[in-house]
């Protein structure tokens, strides 16, 4: 692990075929994350300051981001919003519907307790404010003290936890699918979710995807390590070219109700939606801790 507790390059691609092999990942990574930090850089700053009209509006388009529409008339919309500059998705929309009155709830993907990320926030609160006085934004919040750090930069905010939206329609136990593993896993391929953790589990599925954080010769890299671990361990996910497709919610609530326990492997983690998921359908929910350098892990059953 590395200083921030994060599996190292090494440990979440293992042994590879040459050293060859090994210096193209390695080059290939370099050059993928300087790529990426750029790439980043200009989405979060791009819908602060494009126009809202003309040949140039529309340069932010290559922003991702997710929307549900809780109301039409009037407007609210429920928006997930995380990173180092959180309200960048919420500056693109924004523009967009600058002379219609709207209502934006925003929910934080990661984490609020970051003082440095919360007091950009706020400046980029006063700035949306100054320029779509139409809009009203809230912050549903994870925890009280995100809340207070929210509300002391001028933001307006509620105590809602993310977790509440998670379907009991859609995540519930099935009678009719038998336990065939010791632990699920639900974690996409990065460094900060630390699959190796789960590596000494039995039986052991995994549900998986990647974001791009790993090249995708990286990410295939790791696909072949975690189906070399052992006869016993699964990847719930189709493999498509070397790399796994997505499940559909229901996929991923059957792939739980065959697991006893839910497994959470990252040192650091935020409301955590994954945790939900894997109570509903039954599962116990387990967290693995190791201190840097540790041969040995264990597992503590917190629910």
């Amino acid at each position: 692990m590395d200083q921030d507790k994060q599996e190292t390059f090494d440990e979440m691609v293992g042994p590879v075929g040459s050293a060859a092999e090994r210096l193209w990942l390695l080059a290939t990574r370099r050059a993928h994350r300087t790529a990426n930090k750029l790439r980043v850089s200009a989405r979060k700053r791009f819908p602060y300051i494009l126009p809202a009209r003309g040949p140039l509006s529309d340069l932010d388009g290559g922003i991702e981001m997710s929307a549900h529409i809780f109301s039409r008339d009037p407007l609210v919309l429920y928006i997930p919003v995380g990173g180092p500059r959180p309200l960048h998705p919420l500056a693109a929309v924004g523009r967009r519907l600058a002379a219609r009155r709207a209502t934006f709830l925003l929910m934080p993907m990661w984490t609020m307790e970051r003082p440095a990320v919360v007091a950009q926030m706020g400046r980029d609160l006063a700035w949306y404010a100054a320029r779509f006085p139409l809009h009203e934004v809230i912050f549903l919040c994870n925890n009280e003290e995100e809340r207070r750090l929210i509300v002391a930069v001028g933001g307006k905010a509620m105590f809602s936890n993310h977790n509440l939206m998670i379907s009991e329609d859609v995540f519930r136990p099935l009678p009719d699918v038998a336990v065939e593993f010791d632990a699920v896993y639900n974690g996409r391929i990065s460094p900060m979710k630390r699959h190796y953790l789960a590596f000494e589990i039995d039986r052991l599925v995994h549900v998986t995807y990647s974001i791009g954080e790993l090249t995708p010769p990286a990410a295939r890299a790791f696909i072949r390590r975690l189906q070399a671990q052992s006869p016993r361990h699964r990847i719930a996910n189709p493999i498509v070219g070397g790399l796994p497709g997505r499940l559909t919610s229901a996929e991923v609530n059957r792939v739980y109700n065959q697991a006893a326990v839910g497994l959470c492997l990252s040192a650091v983690e935020g409301a955590m939606y994954s945790s939900m998921e894997y109570l509903m359908p039954g599962c116990r929910l387990s967290a693995r801790r190791a201190s840097a350098g540790a041969t040995s892990i264990s597992i503590r059953t917190i629910a």
